[in-house]
């Protein structure tokens, strides 16, 4: 449960923050790392799973960038490009997310 709800902690970090690169190294870094230590567990806990699932809500993720868009009215291309680089990055954690409960449960 620690595991994945550090990762589930460091992929929200980075989905509020898209221009930190820190952030989203960490978040990388964490979600990449997911399936191989779900697999090296011996029994994860049903609550370990239903955190994981939270990092599928790729709506709320579209939220946040829709909200980042509204408040900077004259939006950089360069604040553009971060918003969809973060919305892609949030997509591709929650594929790794899915496959290491596919995984999980088989």
């Amino acid at each position: 449960d620690v595991f994945v709800s550090s990762v589930v902690h460091a992929c929200n970090r980075a989905n509020e923050k898209p221009n930190d690169n820190d952030r989203k190294r960490a978040a990388t870094l964490a979600a990449s790392s997911m399936p191989q230590q779900l697999a090296v567990v011996p029994s994860a806990t049903p609550s370990a799973f239903r955190i994981a699932s939270s990092l599928c809500d790729i709506d709320a993720v579209n939220k946040k960038a829709a909200d980042i868009a509204r408040k900077a009215s004259h939006q950089t291309i360069a604040a553009s490009s971060a918003a969809h680089a973060a919305k892609a990055a949030a997509e591709t954690r929650a594929t790794k997310a899915l496959l290491a409960l596919r995984d999980a449960a088989i």
